[in-house]
């Protein structure tokens, strides 16, 4: 469905998306990847591309390019919380946990109350006895 409407309006961006997420959902990964840069090709401000995008190459490994592309949609909505979450978590696994810290603390600045929320505290907690273990 979502092909055919990119076949009558080739530039609709939100069409992109939906036939993204459809892909992605059916495990065919290469071509889900192709429609969110379509996506993100049509609109560069398309917050929500970028996020998934990020997501697909975390999901796929690629943290450098899922780096990259939450950072872009941090960049593009500074109040989107999801983004901060997943970078920070990424951060975290990857061992930075100073950035993992920095950026949990931004996301409970944009959501206290989730269950997200929650997570992102046990993190600093974490964090925080990491450091201090460490430290002394």
């Amino acid at each position: 469905l979502y092909q055919r409407c990119l076949a009558i309006d080739p530039k609709d961006a939100i069409a992109a998306f939906n036939r993204a997420n459809c892909l992605r959902g059916a495990g065919r990964i290469a071509e889900a990847a192709h429609d969110y840069a379509r996506a993100i090709k049509l609109d560069p401000g398309f917050v929500e591309a970028w996020f998934n995008l990020a997501g697909l190459m975390s999901d796929e490994g690629k943290v450098a390019s899922a780096r990259r592309h939450l950072q872009k949609a941090i960049a593009l909505d500074k109040a989107y919380a999801d983004p901060v979450f997943n970078l920070a978590r990424l951060e975290f696994d990857a061992g930075n946990l100073t950035e993992a810290r920095r950026l949990w603390v931004r996301y409970l600045e944009l959501d206290s109350e989730s269950e997200w929320a929650r997570t992102a505290q046990k993190g600093i907690q974490f964090v925080d006895l990491h450091m201090a273990r460490t430290a002394g």
